[in-house]
């Protein structure tokens, strides 16, 4: 179900994305990926701001279950951060956000 925006997050970090960036999953994800935003955040913040200024995300979707992080800068660290997030979705109902479990509905 992808009725709702996502667009108040990106207005509400603009920094952390690149223009005609979207974002394409369930609000079962939501406070994943707004915990994702804020964690980048204050990584950014506190650390180094000039040298982390490059680092953009392009999208945020959901491949096979799974949610997938498309981003400039492959700085160790905040590629930690992006990897917890996607590791939570592994355990999280795309649609509710309740635990959850990656299933095969239809084999292809």
């Amino acid at each position: 179900m992808r009725s709702m925006s996502y667009t108040h997050l990106i207005e509400e970090h603009p920094h952390l994305f690149s223009p005609g960036a979207f974002i394409d999953c369930g609000f079962g994800w939501q406070t994943i990926i707004d915990d994702m935003c804020l964690s980048l955040d204050f990584f950014i913040e506190e650390f180094d701001k000039e040298k982390y200024q490059d680092f953009k995300i392009n999208s945020i979707i959901s491949k096979f279950g799974v949610l997938n992080v498309d981003y400039d800068n492959s700085d160790p660290s905040l590629k930690k951060i992006i990897d917890f997030a996607i590791k939570l979705s592994y355990h999280t109902c795309e649609v509710c956000g309740k635990p959850g479990k990656i299933y095969c509905s239809n084999k292809w």
